[in-house]
């Protein structure tokens, strides 16, 4: 058979049962729509995703310094004076700002129940 004749006999098939061709046409079309929907939501998903992340600053580092001890816990006797750290920028120019924070671990009362965890401050700079 030729191309022709293949075009032809889909045409007299396509005429001869019009319901069925259209409810094929409307399923092909139907489906076509949900892949693109379906792609287009997972891809609008990933950039709000992104988005967030990028909003939670992302591009913060936090840097603690410790020395151990003998008994191997850490000790915050011999500390980096703030001079030096207010230094950093100059000397290290990928480092944009510097905040400094504490953190301490301690107990912490809630609604009459104890629990440990970290309590952290900063400074505004």
């Amino acid at each position: 058979m030729t191309l022709f004749s293949h075009f032809q006999q889909a045409l007299v098939n396509l005429s001869s049962s019009k319901l069925r061709s259209f409810l094929a046409v409307l399923g092909i079309l139907v489906g076509t729509a949900a892949v693109v929907a379906l792609i287009s939501c997972g891809q609008l998903a990933t950039e709000k995703a992104l988005e967030q992340f990028k909003a939670l600053g992302t591009d913060l580092l936090a840097i603690s310094v410790y020395q151990k001890t003998q008994d191997k816990t850490h000790s915050n006797e011999s500390q980096i004076p703030i001079e030096l750290w207010r230094q950093l920028p100059d000397r290290i120019p990928a480092i944009l700002q510097i905040a400094p924070y504490s953190t301490a671990y301690q107990p912490l009362s809630f609604q009459g129940k104890i629990l440990q965890g970290a309590v952290i401050g900063r400074m505004n700079h």
